[in-house]
């Protein structure tokens, strides 16, 4: 599953090769997820890898900047329709063109589309070819990215995050991103698909909706539940100021400096002949 859509498949089985030897060597390994690691630990038959997520450091509840609202035109609109953003790289597997033809099952009076993020220009003429054929400019906008400083801020006047991954991969279908966390900080509820790690991590902590499928049409019955019911939109949002402190940056780090410290001892104290793979100046040698 090493990059799909960009590599051939005698590459990545070589990928896979080398991943393979490499990883017998490490003390210890570290990914993203559990599934993930469950499927790393069965692969390669390596002990269990530690999880540490792809969090976001939390610096407090971030004030809203209307810079979304007013690129839809909501300035000073009443009432404010709702505003569902994706924010990332735009490029294969990320669900994109389903949720623009998503947008032509929702009334434009109630609710509009911002896709935040530069990326493949093939992509972007595709996306952008989408909303003038199906005449959505009114309710979808492509915007360019911005600084990741100004994110927080930005997101937080939206409503909805969109993380709709393709299971393109088995890093896409377990892979919790980092913009779910990105969306978590900033205050706003998540529409994720109904993939292992994304749906537990979305269940667990009551911060959004599962969609049933990867169709336009489950995706726009999926907006238009979140649409329809204002007082459970708002208790998710209430949700994700809650979470936020606890899903942070500052937890998993933690964890990650205590791995690290532990390799560091193991590398230069113990006699472990993993270990002496790493520290040469240790190794005994005689002449011939």
């Amino acid at each position: 599953e090493s990059f799909p859509t960009r590599k051939p498949f005698r590459t990545r089985y070589m990928i896979r090769l080398i991943e393979g030897r490499l990883i017998r060597r490490a003390i210890r390994t570290i990914t993203v997820g559990d599934e993930i690691a469950r499927v790393m630990h069965e692969r390669y038959g390596v002990a269990r890898p530690a999880v540490i997520r792809n969090a976001q450091p939390y610096d407090g509840e971030p004030t809203p900047v209307p810079l979304l609202r007013e690129t839809i035109g909501d300035g000073d609109r009443e009432p404010r329709r709702r505003l569902f953003v994706y924010a990332g790289r735009v490029a294969l597997g990320r669900g994109l063109p389903e949720c623009v033809l998503a947008m032509t099952r929702i009334d434009p009076e109630q609710a509009a589309l911002v896709i935040l993020g530069d990326g493949d220009p093939a992509r972007l003429r595709e996306l952008r070819a989408l909303v003038a054929e199906h005449d959505l400019g009114d309710r979808v906008h492509l915007v360019p990215a911005i600084p990741s400083g100004d994110l927080p801020g930005v997101l937080a006047d939206a409503d909805v995050g969109l993380m709709l991954t393709q299971p393109a991969c088995l890093s896409y279908y377990y892979g919790l991103g980092n913009k779910l966390f990105h969306y978590v900080n900033a205050g706003i509820p998540v529409l994720v698909p109904k993939q292992p790690e994304k749906q537990k991590f979305v269940e667990a902590h009551g911060v959004g909706h599962c969609c049933d499928d990867l169709t336009p049409e489950a995706i726009a019955a999926a907006m238009q539940r979140m649409i329809d019911s204002p007082e459970w939109l708002e208790t998710l949002k209430s949700r994700c100021r809650e979470v936020a402190p606890t899903v942070s940056w500052q937890r998993e780090a933690t964890t990650y400096r205590s791995i690290y410290e532990g390799v560091y001892e193991r590398i230069l104290f113990a006699d472990d002949p993993q270990a002496g793979w790493f520290r040469p100046w240790r190794r005994t040698w005689s002449p011939a």
